[in-house]
Order: C-alpha cells, then structure tokens, then sequence
C-alpha cells in the first residue's frame, strides 16, 4: 500500500487485520524489511520446525502424549515450510555463505528429526512411532532442502551485510552516528582517512575476529602489519603446530613469558604465558570438574531417557559440556583427555604477526595495548559522553566525536605523566578551588592553598602553581 504521509494507511491495515482475525483467521503483519529478509536468511524457514520441536521437551509443560503430539504436528509442517522456502530465496539478494551454512544447519537438522522419537519415554509405544514416522517425514524434507540450498550457493552471489546495513541504517537515523558498523568496516574507513597523514607504517593490532586470510591480507597492504590473536581452541593446523612445537619461554615482564614459533616464512607466532591466568584457569576449571562430577553422579542407575534429560541440561553449559563425554552404552563419563588438552592451554594466548621485524617483547606487549584501547573506548563512551550523541548534522557529529577523542587524549596524557590514574587526579583537583570575597575595601579572587599531593600532580604536568591572588579590585570611594 503506497500513499502519503498521515492519510491512514495504517489504521486502515490495522482494522482489516481485526476484521480477519474476527472471521476466525489467521494474520500476521509484515514490513517491507520483514519480507525482505525472507528472501535472504534461510534459517527462517528451518528454525521453527527445530526450535518449536526442542522447546516443547525443554519444559515439558504439558503430559508426554500431548507433547509427542504437538511435536508429531510440528514436524509433519516441514515439508510444506521448506517447500515455500525453496521458492522465496532469491540467490541474487542472499550471501553464498549464508546458503551454505544454513546447508550445514539442514543436515543437522534432519538427524535431529531422526532422533526425535528419543524424546519420549521408552515405554510410551504409540507416541515413539508417531514421532518417528513424522520425523522421517522432516528429516526427508530438510535432506532434500540441504540439497536446494548448496545448488543457490553456487549462483548466489548477494551481499551478506545487508541486514547490517540496514540495522547501521537505523542507528544512524535514531541517533545520528553509525554505532553498529562492523569492525572490518571501521577499519577501512579509518585507512581512508589516514591517507593523508605523515605516518610511514602501521601496526594493527585486533583481536581473533580479524583472523581470516581476507582480512590479513587487508591489514597487510600499504607496506602495513600486523598483530592478531588466535584462537587456540580452534583447531587449525597453524596452532596445533605452535603448541607443539618445543622450546624455551623468554622472562619479559614479572607475570609474562614468551615463546616464538617459527612455522611459516611470511607470518611469526608467539606464545604468550601468564603464570597467575595460568593459576586462575586451572582454578576454575577443577570448580567445574567437581560440580560436573556432582551433576553426573548416580547417573548410571537411571533409565536412558532420564539421563538423557541430564545430559540435556549440561549441554546448555558450555563450561561444562566441554569436560563430559558419553561412553558407547550411553553412560556418563568425565573427559579426562579433554581436561589434559586444556591443561596445555592454561594461562596461554598466541599470536599471529606479520612483522618481521619485531621482537617477540614488543609483539606481546603491543597486543597487550590493545587492552588499553579497549579501555579507551569504554573511557569515551562512559568518561567523556561519546553517547548519545544530540546532533544531526554529519559535521557536527564528527566535531563532537573529535571532542571526545581530544578529552580522552588529555586523560592519557594525565595518567602518563603522572604516573596516576585519571579518577585518582580529578579527585585530587576537584578540591582546587578559587573563591571570591568581598568586603568594605574591595574585593579579591583567591585560590585554595594546594596540598601536597596537588603541588606533586602539577609539577609532574609541568604546570605552573596558579597564583593565590588572582583578581584585586578596590571599592570606589
């Protein structure tokens, strides 16, 4: 429906969509985002049948029957959902990898589907094969969907940030800033804009969501670097080989060593220790070895069903699931392989660098900065109101942005040369004050005498003690 502003467009719709539901139908209200969205996010389509399915035996609000019931219901929907799906993504508007991980999520789906009957009791005959049957049904229809989605992955060629776009979109109508852009985003606007400035050479320095060979090869260019976290649990054959590898850890600092790794001829690794985050992963992790083995104890004398419904709860705990393990007869076991894999990792953070130059020191302690940029956004955010932000105009956002960036430049500059923290300073200054006073003759403007640890601020700032009379002006006679 397309008219003018304020003619009743919506009220209009509105009183249709009361009009069906009083006929006994279904409605359901759509913007054109919304519709715009079917077209491009396959998961819309799968979710429904997966989730509705799950949540009914989450809770269990209701007798087995009727559960295996609804389920029964739900799953025989799938067919048609999916066949509708099939028709309504359109390649041209839907990312490549959107398709093929929704792929992913199909197949596991379909085992889901299989496995359904599962969810019920055993002795519950009538509803296990009326889960089951409507669950090969499912698991059919999302095999034969996996399959559709791999052929539109193939001819798909849509951009995957258009709902990003979208959401930044109306971030920037709300409030004036784009405050949802991505960091690869963000990244190459700040390159742009750095063009013109007399730096030579760049170091960047992110954390594991920029470890992608698309956004290292990126980072690399104009005779640039890099520094990146790697995700050590991730399984890729560049850490399994730098946490192989032996050698000696190198003192640098009171609580860090490091090691490099030598595996590559265009890229270096360093490991980096911790001895007290060592301590305190090791900590943690006998917390949750003993609470999973309370969790788990006495398990082996429950039926199939019921155990089932406890591995279910754990498996909601990803610090937990990560130490559980199920023995071929189904029965419940702590993993202790998996706790002396982790007992490798504790304390321990590798990084990627494409610097040949740097030393092992300065590559750690350069990721180590990160940290303080991280707590210079939350500074600007929190300290110096970067948000909200009141103007409109892209100008004016830019000048207070800028504003902000110069607050947070003095703050560094305090707590450096001070050797203080910016909290610690203000308190201090705060109680700096100048008071005007007035009497028969005339009146003066006169400071506070400082204190000891005030004179020590300003003298380390290379400030000057302000003058204790600061105005003098007699009464006319």
């Amino acid at each position: 429906m397309v008219g003018p502003s304020g003619t009743g467009k919506s009220h209009w719709c509105e009183a249709l969509g009361h009009a069906v539901v009083e006929a006994g139908m279904t409605t359901c209200w759509f913007t054109i985002e919304d519709l715009g969205v079917l077209v491009r996010r396959p998961e819309l389509y799968t979710n429904p049948v997966l989730f509705g399915v799950q949540a009914l035996f989450q809770h269990r609000l209701r007798a087995p029957a009727e559960l295996a019931r609804d389920a029964a219901a739900r799953l025989r929907q799938a067919p048609e959902l999916l066949h509708h799906a099939s028709h309504a993504l359109d390649p041209s508007l839907t990312s490549p990898r959107l398709l093929r991980r929704a792929a992913h999520h199909a197949r596991a789906g379909a085992a889901f589907c299989r496995d359904a009957a599962t969810l019920v009791e055993p002795d519950d005959t009538d509803s296990r094969t009326s889960l089951h049957t409507a669950g090969d049904i499912a698991a059919d229809a999302f095999e034969q969907f996996a399959s559709i989605l791999d052929t539109l992955a193939d001819n798909a060629h849509g951009d995957p940030a258009i709902d990003e776009a979208r959401y930044t979109a109306v971030l920037t109508t709300k409030e004036g800033s784009q405050l949802n852009a991505s960091d690869q985003t963000v990244i190459r606007q700040v390159e742009d804009d750095m063009r013109d400035w007399t730096l030579s050479k760049i170091v960047w320095v992110t954390d594991r969501g920029f470890s992608s060979e698309e956004d290292r090869r990126y980072l690399r260019s104009g005779n640039h670097a890099y520094i990146i976290g790697e995700k050590l649990r991730s399984g890729s054959p560049e850490v399994k080989v730098a946490l192989s590898r032996q050698g000696r850890y190198t003192e640098i600092a009171e609580n860090m060593r490091v090691k490099e790794v030598r595996i590559s001829e265009t890229e270096r690794f360093v490991i980096c220790h911790t001895p007290e985050a060592a301590e305190r992963d090791r900590l943690m992790r006998e917390q949750l070895v003993a609470q999973l083995t309370e969790l788990i104890a006495d398990t082996d004398t429950l039926s199939d069903f019921k155990r089932g419904e406890v591995r279910g709860k754990i498996s909601s705990k990803p610090g937990l699931n990560r130490y559980l393990r199920a023995t071929p007869a189904g029965k419940l076991r702590i993993d202790q392989a998996k706790i002396k894999a982790e007992e490798n990792l504790d304390g321990k953070y590798l990084l990627r660098c494409s610097d040949p130059h740097l030393s092992a020191e300065d590559i750690a302690l350069g990721y180590k900065q990160l940290l303080e940029v991280e707590r210079g956004w939350r500074d600007m955010k929190q300290i110096t109101d970067l948000r909200p932000v009141y103007h409109r105009l892209e100008e004016r956002i830019r000048a207070h942005v800028v504003l902000c960036w110069l607050a947070l430049l003095l703050i560094r500059i305090v707590e450096t040369q001070a050797d203080t923290t910016w909290a610690q300073a203000r308190r201090e200054l705060q109680h700096l004050h100048a008071g005007t006073f007035t009497g028969p003759t005339g009146t003066f403007e006169q400071v506070t005498g400082l204190t000891k640890p005030q004179s020590d601020l300003l003298a380390k700032l290379g400030i000057p003690h302000p003058k204790q009379v600061l105005d003098l002006q007699a009464s006319p006679r």
